[in-house]
């Protein structure tokens, strides 16, 4: 849930309404260089060791010394018997054949200079818990070698060790020539080790804190379950962190009760309205979904879905943006026209939206998520102020008349959406002849959960003086979400779509981690209702 950002400040200690002085210019904007080392100083000690943040790097705790790793590293080169991910890139695989006995077979080709010192370790994910693999002679005797193909056990000993829910690995090849480090390992798990998430570790050496030391790693899983995320800002997640996101939650839930490992696409982007416009435009480098560099409309997402065929779920939302946040929160909109749009937008457009969607993935079951009150009548109205002047839009004086006014707005478009949405995945269930496909899940929100509540379940603003003399920056109040620092960076760039403080701001009104568990809990409770997770 974003709108058409435009930039406005107020100074510090002043106020912003009819009669007030116009709003001054940003006294100070750093740029380029300065804007990302305020951006790496608020984001100090956020970051793991060696991780790059934004441009900002960590350098990783006590380094162990660049000869010891080394001589102890091990790369892994390529896999056989073993299927990636149909979408992405990351290094997980599923087992290309289950042996009868659950177990499974595989080859790794490896880079080693000391292949005597290798071990192989497999760590189950979920449970943090590690399980060595034993080393064993290569298949010796003619019969052993006849087995060939797919790695299996291939006598008494081996077959005891998976009984015992052991898993082992084998040097099955060495180097050619006297420069050639690449080996071949034959491995093969016991069906007690194929959970939903391994995490298979191959070193020569440990750190002097257990963990392998210059080693390398793929993770293995049983299958594969692929989610597309389409929408606005809040499938995005606008200032939650990855592992808050709706779509984060709800794949964690899939992954434990399937036991499927979730390869996530995620289109959606903070702006987006469903209908496209004359600079809709595919994000492909450097993009990042609460900033945009160019606008995606949620029907230009749903294209963008790779390998749509396959996809076993599809999470989206829309039309807050076609109808506009600044026309939900200007009072001076009449409630006729705020109506309208919103029939229109939450209504037919959506259907036509998830038609095209069915179109493209007819096998995937689709959630529709909806909206809720954006002010309520506990809203504290000075940050309602605040707000309002990132969006250029002007409040009137009258406080009780205002904050009503407020109100009326943000309930009329939250029932209203609400009513529309919900006849829209109807339609399309009952144009389906394979049942229900679709359905629509209401986060269950309240006006006591809108923004600047005592119970806000939404982002709203703070006064922090700290990143005020940091930033240099004529605002009395912050927004309160842990990514402030990181979109900073992103907002000082002239090639972000959002106006600068309109940017800085783009948490404000979005669902806080509490709002983003209530979100992915009506999720959920329809991947019952579908059949995509079991009965509660």
């Amino acid at each position: 849930m974003t709108g058409r950002w435009q930039p406005a400040v107020t100074p510090r200690g002043r106020t912003s309404g009819a009669g007030s002085a116009p709003r001054p210019r940003l006294g100070h904007r750093p740029r380029g260089r300065a804007s990302l080392v305020l951006a790496c100083t608020l984001a100090a000690g956020v970051g793991s060791g060696g991780i790059s943040l934004l441009g900002c790097y960590a350098p990783p705790q006590q380094p162990p010394a660049s000869s010891e790793i080394t001589a102890v590293r091990v790369s892994i080169l390529g896999v056989e018997h073993l299927t990636p991910p149909a979408t992405g890139y990351e290094r997980v695989y599923k087992p290309a054949a289950i042996a009868p006995d659950g177990s499974a077979g595989f080859f790794l080709s490896v880079a080693v200079r000391d292949q005597q010192a290798l071990q192989l370790r497999l760590k189950v994910v979920p449970a943090q818990t590690s399980s060595a693999l034993v080393a064993v002679a290569a298949p010796g005797t003619a019969g052993e070698r006849a087995l060939g193909g797919l790695p299996q056990a291939f006598n008494a000993n081996t077959t005891a060790l998976l009984a015992a829910g052991r898993g082992f690995w084998w040097l099955d090849e060495g180097p050619g020539p006297p420069d050639d480090l690449g080996w071949r390992l034959g491995v093969v798990l016991p069906g007690a080790l194929l959970g939903e998430h391994g995490r298979l570790e191959v070193f020569a050496a440990d750190g002097a804190d257990g963990a392998p030391l210059g080693g390398d790693r793929i993770d293995l899983v049983r299958d594969f379950f692929y989610l597309a995320v389409i929408g606005d800002s809040i499938q995005w997640g606008n200032g939650l962190r990855e592992e808050d996101k709706i779509w984060a939650r709800v794949a964690r839930v899939i992954a434990e009760e399937t036991g499927r490992y979730v390869v996530t696409q995620v289109h959606a982007q903070a702006g987006a309205e469903i209908l496209p416009s004359e600079s809709d435009t595919p994000c492909f480098w450097n993009c990042y979904g609460e900033v945009p560099r160019v606008t995606t409309s949620v029907t230009l997402q749903a294209q963008l879905i790779e390998r749509p065929e396959l996809m076993d779920l599809v999470l989206m939302d829309g039309c807050i943006n076609d109808v506009g946040v600044e026309t939900i929160i200007d009072p001076l909109v009449p409630l006729e026209e705020l109506t309208a749009l919103t029939e229109q937008s939450c209504g037919p457009d959506m259907s036509t939206l998830l038609r095209q969607v069915r179109t493209l993935a007819p096998q995937a079951p689709l959630v529709v998520t909806g909206y809720f009150p954006i002010v309520g009548r506990q809203s504290d109205v000075f940050g309602v102020r605040r707000w309002a002047d990132s969006k250029d839009i002007t409040l009137g004086e009258e406080t009780e008349t205002l904050l009503q006014t407020l109100v009326d707005h943000s309930m009329l478009f939250w029932e209203t959406a609400h009513a529309g949405l919900t006849q829209a995945v109807a339609e399309v269930n009952t144009e389906s002849a394979a049942g229900p496909m679709a359905a629509f899940a209401d986060p269950g929100f309240t006006e006591e959960h809108a923004v600047f509540t005592p119970d806000r379940w939404l982002w709203s603003l703070t006064a922090d003086g700290d990143l005020a003399q940091l930033f240099e920056l004529d605002l009395d109040l912050f927004p309160e979400d842990p990514l402030f620092a990181f979109r900073a960076a992103r907002c000082f760039d002239d090639n972000a779509v959002l106006g600068l403080v309109g940017c800085l701001y783009a948490s404000v009104g979005h669902p806080n981690p509490r709002g983003a568990q209530a979100y992915a809990d009506a999720v959920i409770a329809q991947l019952r209702v579908l059949g995509v997770l079991p009965p509660a």
